[in-house]
């Protein structure tokens, strides 16, 4: 079973190999599709886009999180209960 799959991945290997060096453009076009290559450049913007963007994302979350435990500590106030009750007395 070993000697069948390594044989498999040689042909599949050969394959390529000859796909590469008959055409090159092709080639690329081929190992596009399947997910197997991209440009080098544009994949490396793309992946400081996305660290930056998560940065970004990173830093808004924090922010939200200080601003909600700020309006739960007013909200779970004693005196602030009490400031709604006299208002509604008013």
């Amino acid at each position: 079973m070993a000697e069948v799959v390594l044989g498999f991945l040689l042909a599949a290997a050969i394959v390529a190999m000859v796909l590469a060096w008959r055409s090159p453009s092709r080639f690329a076009q081929w190992a596009r599709v399947l997910g197997m290559s991209q440009d080098s450049g544009s994949a490396m913007a793309e992946d400081l886009a996305a660290r930056e963007r998560l940065a970004e994302l990173e830093k808004e979350n924090a922010e939200i999180k200080a601003r909600l435990a700020v309006l739960e500590s007013i909200v779970t106030d004693s005196s602030y209960e009490l400031d709604q009750r006299i208002r509604k007395l008013s």
